[in-house]
């Protein structure tokens, strides 16, 4: 024989969890938060310094052109190579490159963009967009303009943002300087930044976990007072209701209504047992008659007259019995049904008027109601009529006098 236990969790089980779940709802979205409002603050200061150094560099190559005595674009180039080496080893987040229209480009050994396009490639603008097709890979990039704040990309494939600005030589050559800022080291700080606030979620979940379910075992120590008290009630004994705690909470109103429902049950005990006292009251005297004939029938058998007298008694009392019985029974039925009953407004005197009437003209006996006028109640007129001729059956039965209902 096998049963299937179901898995339950204790009230304090079940509000610790509550907790831990509304932590967590409140962590997750607080931890979304920060991670958006980290990832636009490091957006707007990579704007600003890839703007500002696009600028620079823009100026600067300005001021070297200047200088310089070559009017080529070859010649540009290579003065820009040169200028390139130069600085580019002075800021290593940092990197730049100049384009020209022909697909040269300054060399730049660190860069990523020169780890992807190695060699010579192609340029194809169109709008504000300058595509660079090379032997392995192309990419798309937005034409911004010179400014102290741009509005940065992140370049394909790499973790760098790019600003990529025109520039015009004096010789009106076009070239296109694109700025790239290295965002390791921000990805390296957000990476640590999860990290870190996973492990405090973590820690704060489990030490959640378990001072929830303590003060929740706390808070729960009058109901376990009030189920153990509960427990003890009998009602057999005096012990048939619980403490009132003078809280002013939830468990003084349940202990309230618990006590109302013991009130009731005591009610409902205390009826049964009366009305078992009751019925076993009455069933003895017809039951002691009834047997009292049979022993005297067993005596006295050949008795014609005093056996016939004996099973008349039996029959009376028998028929005393069914009608107790039946009277039980319907007390039983109104008893369960109480509610059930439909009830109206029923004038007395007319009800016992017409009641006396019928009675007296079915046995010619003279029955007199005695009732003022005007005495209403709010009962069951069909129950009450039932009442009534049981009563007046008994006075017919019982009784040779003149019948007064009064």
């Amino acid at each position: 024989m096998s049963s299937n236990k179901r898995f339950s969790l204790t009230i304090s089980q079940r509000i610790a969890l509550l907790c831990v779940v509304l932590y967590m709802i409140i962590s997750v979205s607080g931890f979304i938060i920060i991670l958006y409002s980290l990832d636009k603050y490091n957006k707007s200061i990579i704007d600003e310094s890839l703007g500002s150094y696009n600028k620079e560099i823009a100026e600067e190559l300005h001021q070297v052109e200047e200088k310089s005595n070559a009017v080529s674009n070859t010649g540009l180039m290579a003065t820009f190579n040169e200028y390139t080496s130069k600085i580019q080893c002075q800021k290593h987040r940092y990197f730049f490159h100049l384009f020209d229209a022909r697909g040269n480009i300054s060399h730049t050994p660190l860069s990523p963009l020169f780890k992807i396009f190695p060699q010579k490639f192609t340029l194809d603008i169109k709008h504000n967009t300058l595509k660079i097709i090379g032997s392995v890979k192309t990419l798309q990039l937005k034409i911004s303009e010179i400014g102290n704040v741009a509005t940065s990309r992140r370049l394909d494939g790499t973790n760098c943002y790019y600003v990529l600005t025109p520039y015009k030589s004096k010789t009106e050559e076009l070239f296109f300087i694109i700025s790239l800022y290295n965002t390791s080291d921000e990805i390296e700080f957000r990476n640590k930044v999860v990290n870190t606030l996973l492990f405090i979620n973590i820690v704060a979940i489990a030490l959640l976990l378990f001072f929830s379910n303590e003060l929740a075992k706390i808070a729960l120590i009058p109901l376990r007072q009030l189920t153990k008290e509960a427990k003890s009630i009998d009602f057999i004994s005096n012990k048939r209701t619980l403490f009132v705690p003078n809280t002013n909470d939830e468990i003084q109103a349940l202990t309230i209504s618990l006590n109302t429902m013991l009130h009731n049950i005591d009610q409902s005990y205390e009826k049964s047992k009366r009305f078992t006292q009751d019925a076993s009251h009455e069933l003895r005297i017809p039951l002691t008659v009834i047997l009292g004939n049979i022993e005297l029938m067993e005596k006295f058998k050949d008795d014609a007259d005093i056996c016939q007298a004996s099973l008349h008694d039996i029959k009376e009392e028998t028929l005393k019995m069914k009608d107790m019985v039946n009277s039980l029974l319907t007390i039983s039925r109104l008893e369960k049904n109480a509610e059930m009953i439909q009830t109206e407004t029923i004038d007395i005197r007319s009800l016992l008027s017409g009641l006396s009437n019928e009675v007296s003209n079915l046995t010619g006996r003279t029955i007199e109601v005695h009732c003022k006028k005007g005495i209403v109640i709010n009962s069951s007129q069909k129950l009450l009529l039932q009442c009534l001729r049981a009563l007046l059956d008994n006075a017919l039965k019982y009784s040779k006098q003149e019948i007064i209902i009064g």
